[in-house]
């Protein structure tokens, strides 16, 4: 005899919220992990383990978007959105984490700003893969043109409440979670 107080079988569960919900945490995530990167000593390493970070993101984004993740592809996007921040773009990530062989202080100052410029192009590279992979585009029909200024936009918009965020609070982890 069974007990009626117990529910009946109702099958697998199905995982709640949208699609978008769940890219959202994903991005939030990995922008916090951007910024744990960028206080990695060691350069050069750390920009390859942003690289690496962003590329599992986006793995991890197709995934919930149910698209098919291509590593070659994704790499020559994630090139393309970085050439789309211009040459300023491109020559900070490089210089801030060259910066981090200066002794004393300018280390400390180029692990933050390098921490913050990570998370501020992780940002914007998720909200670029969200809003490409909500339009029902996949890898290969990845539309970089159309969001151009998107990118720039808001990976400026981050940066600079990156910056905000960590002139006003001591604890630089909390103020990149309240950026996203």
């Amino acid at each position: 005899m069974s007990d009626s107080t117990s529910p009946a079988p109702t099958g697998p569960s199905k995982p709640i919220g949208s699609a978008f919900e769940k890219a959202d945490k994903i991005v939030k995530e990995h922008v916090l992990a951007a910024s744990g990167i960028g206080f990695i000593p060691l350069p050069v390493f750390d920009v390859l383990l942003a690289s690496g970070s962003n590329l599992y993101m986006i793995k991890r984004l197709c995934k919930v978007y149910d698209t098919p993740y291509k590593a070659g592809l994704a790499r020559s996007i994630v090139s393309a959105v970085g050439s789309s921040l211009g040459a300023a773009g491109v020559t900070t990530g490089v210089a801030l984490s060259m910066a981090k062989l200066a002794p004393g202080i300018a280390t400390g100052s180029a692990m933050l700003a390098m921490s913050a410029a990570n998370s501020a192009f992780t940002f914007a590279l998720g909200r670029l893969f969200i809003a490409n992979l909500e339009s029902g585009n996949n890898l290969l029909k990845f539309d970089i043109k159309g969001y151009g200024t998107v990118v720039e936009d808001a990976y400026n918009n981050a940066k600079n409440k990156v910056f905000t965020e960590t002139k006003q609070t001591p604890d630089t982890t909390v103020s990149v979670a309240e950026a996203t």
